[in-house]
């Protein structure tokens, strides 16, 4: 299947996903392959408009555009909320909204978002940390969510700060966003390439409490999803300073990665050190966010035969033929499902379709097929 045929599919699943969750917001597929929704109140929720967007650019039919316009203001209220996953919410609807419409309505909405987020951020500790609400979300004894940082927020936070710095030429959100991208290399990132999930600080000192991985295998093991959140973080972040240490671990991240992939299937599983592999899940989420950003970082390299390319159009050739519906002529189920994506083991979508999963892909699709311009 080609790029494009793809691309086809996946836009024909958004039709097929307008229809089935109407004005809420998809998150990931149940056993039925049916949508679990939220109304406005998940994490989530950005990357559906992202693909409303993406889709209004492939058509230009107005009902993509008019139904993210509709979402993005059932979100609006949330500009203000105390957590690192506002960028994951409004640089996906509102930034890239803006992008394509030029609508000031959006930019504001974007900036506040940022403005909310630059509060967060412990300049003491020169750290972006969870925020409110995760305080009980991951069960772990004195979790205040002003405590912890993630992996995630190299995506979950930095775009919205790298795009509100160029858009405003305001230094303050540069200042936030470099000085949170070194404080996590440097107590992510491990020699070997690979990156711990989550890091305990104390607020007040910076002094690290402990590092684990709480979604992957094991407190020491590598999360592959977190792993390609890292390569597209940095290497993003790469694209807006063209700082040569950003630039060197990019690489070093997406060497692990790419090295540590199944050597007949190039999807990795939901963590790279599982021993029950190839007995465990496989999370094609982390794949596509890998995909979109090796290609990215490819782009970003002076030398053009890097083999990121080859490696992400390994990725991605594999997800459009063996993981993308239909698998099969004689296979049912709406086309354009990306199938076995893995959001929290043994917990909820472990084997699912889900919904980043799919703008990644979309992403992804887009950019092998020269119309991603974003």
């Amino acid at each position: 299947m080609n790029a494009m045929t793809a691309l086809m599919y996946v836009l024909e699943r958004i039709n097929n996903t307008l229809h089935e969750v109407k004005d809420n917001f998809p998150l990931y597929t149940d056993a039925e392959g049916k949508w679990v929704t939220s109304k406005g109140e998940h994490w989530m929720e950005g990357f559906w408009i992202g693909m409303l967007w993406h889709a209004y650019t492939l058509t230009e039919k107005n009902i993509y555009k008019e139904k993210a316009l509709m979402l993005i203001d059932k979100l609006r209220n949330r500009v203000k909320e105390k957590t690192h996953d506002l960028g994951f919410l409004f640089y996906y609807s509102a930034v890239l909204g803006y992008k394509i419409t030029k609508d000031e309505y959006l930019k504001d909405i974007a900036i506040m978002a940022a403005d909310s987020l630059s509060m967060l951020y412990n300049p003491k500790v020169k750290i972006i940390p969870l925020g409110r609400g995760f305080d009980t979300y991951f069960k772990i004894p004195n979790h205040t969510g002003e405590n912890d940082t993630i992996i995630d927020t190299l995506m979950s936070a930095l775009p919205l700060l790298w795009w509100a710095w160029k858009e405003t030429d305001n230094s303050k959100y540069y200042e936030i966003a470099i000085n949170h991208l070194k404080t996590s290399i440097n107590w992510h990132v491990r020699e070997d390439g690979s990156t711990y999930q989550s890091v305990h600080f104390d607020p007040h000192t910076g002094k690290i409490l402990y590092k684990h991985t709480h979604q992957g295998f094991s407190s020491e093991s590598c999360w592959t999803r977190g792993q390609a959140w890292a390569i597209y973080g940095l290497a993003l972040a790469y694209s807006y300073t063209r700082e040569d240490f950003i630039l060197e671990n990019a690489k070093k991240v997406s060497d692990y990665f790419v090295n540590n992939l199944p050597k007949d299937d190039p999807i990795p599983f939901y963590d790279f050190q599982d021993p029950k592999i190839p007995n465990t899940n496989k999370d094609t989420s982390a794949a596509a966010i890998a995909a979109s950003a090796l290609l990215l970082l490819n782009e970003l390299i002076e030398q053009k035969s890097s083999s990121y390319h080859s490696y992400a159009n390994n990725i991605l050739s594999t997800l459009v033929t063996k993981y993308l519906t239909p698998i099969s002529p004689l296979d049912n189920r709406p086309k354009g499902m990306l199938l076995h994506g893995c959001y929290r083991k043994d917990l909820e979508g472990s084997d699912s379709e889900i919904i980043f999963g799919d703008y990644y892909l979309m992403e992804a699709l887009l950019r092998v097929s020269g119309k991603y311009s974003l």
